[in-house]
Parts: structure tokens; C-alpha cells; sequence
């Protein structure tokens, strides 16, 4: 699997705690969320944070203009 076109493995967990049908589940969730530009590892990405910023502190920002 290739995310943001670098190579990337993930572990599920061991047998028999994650079964074979669990496994699957989870590799279909991720094929999914890849095809719509997100990183299954929950890592943060730059825009997604910018816009967590912007939203938070956005109202208490003044408009810009001379002095």
C-alpha cells in the first residue's frame, strides 16, 4: 500500500486476537480512507491542522490594515 506515494505496511494485531475476517474489515476501511486522501494512522497532516487552528482562533484574529 502506498500513501502520499510512499510505501507504508501496517500490523493488524496476531492471531487469534484479530481474526482473518477482522483483518479484511480493517484493510477495506483503510483502501477507503487512502482513496480520499486520508492517512489511516491517524497521523496529522498539515492542512488538516491548519484548518483546526484557523477554526479555533479565527473569531479573536483582528482584520488586517494600516495603524
Amino acid at each position: 500500500m502506498r500513501i502520499d506515494g510512499r510505501p507504508t505496511s501496517l500490523g493488524f494485531g496476531c492471531y487469534p486476537v484479530v481474526t482473518l475476517a477482522m483483518t479484511r474489515e480493517r484493510a477495506l476501511q483503510i483502501a477507503r480512507a487512502t482513496t480520499q486522501c486520508h492517512d489511516p494512522c491517524g497521523v496529522p497532516t498539515f492542512d488538516g491542522v491548519l484548518e483546526t487552528v484557523v477554526a479555533i482562533y479565527a473569531r479573536t484574529w483582528k482584520g488586517g490594515g494600516s495603524e
